[in-house]
């Protein structure tokens, strides 16, 4: 089966994953030193190191190319629980905290990325145009699951629903606590926008690791 335009959407999306992995795993050792990245290295090991776009290429022609994407998403993101579990063990709270920084670091590295692209433009982006770009890269399981609904939209407001959590499973293969992921994951949101545009803010209003029926996110830009 060739590999369709929507694949390598969807596989831009895996590799941001993998590429927000290793910079945790890099910043981390940069911050607490090589025994920290020695550490979350070791746990690593234990899994499948991240593919490529060769193997992209080759596991189009030899298997299912959604079975093969769909067990990339499992894949790095339990890789990516297992390096916040090991560096949350080892370091607490200050581990909590350097990670938080990181992430978003990693969210406004991201939209830099972007801007470099076709897309790029160096004038701060509204809240409409924020979030189509965050379509592009944030990971949401396979594109046939449709569990983003965007609630509410205006010019300087915009709410979007995750009707269920496709994270969950891989993050629990882990141990490692889905809250500390998904407090990550908004923190990863807010560096995003505000890169975009300092003026757009991200709030995080229900999750399902807290017990709501849906995770409610909104970006809101300063009138």
């Amino acid at each position: 089966m060739p590999v369709m335009p929507i694949h390598r959407w969807l596989f831009s999306k895996i590799k941001m994953v993998a590429g927000r992995e290793e910079f945790l795993v890099r910043e981390m050792t940069s911050r607490f030193g090589a025994a920290a990245g020695r550490m979350a290295e070791d746990i690593l090991s234990k899994y499948d190191p991240p593919a490529d776009d060769l193997q992209l290429e080759i596991e189009a022609q030899e298997m299912s190319i959604q079975n093969w994407l769909y067990s990339q998403i499992a894949a790095v993101e339990t890789r990516e629980g297992a390096a916040v579990k090991a560096s949350e063990e080892k370091l607490g709270d200050a581990g909590i905290q350097a990670m938080r920084e990181i992430y978003r670091d990693h969210g406004r590295n991201t939209d830099e990325a972007l801007r470099e692209g076709p897309t790029g433009s160096k004038n701060p982006m509204g809240v409409q145009e924020t979030f189509g770009l965050l379509q592009n890269c944030f990971l949401d399981g396979m594109p046939c699951d449709q569990v983003v609904e965007v609630a509410q939209a205006s010019v300087n407001r915009i709410e979007w629903h995750h009707v269920d959590c496709l994270h969950l499973e891989h993050w629990k293969e882990t141990g490692v606590s889905g809250k500390t992921m998904c407090s990550l994951l908004g923190d990863w949101l807010q560096g995003f926008a505000a890169g975009l545009n300092p003026g757009i803010a991200h709030q995080r209003k229900a999750a399902i690791v807290n017990g709501s029926q849906s995770c409610i996110d909104v970006y809101e830009q300063a009138s």
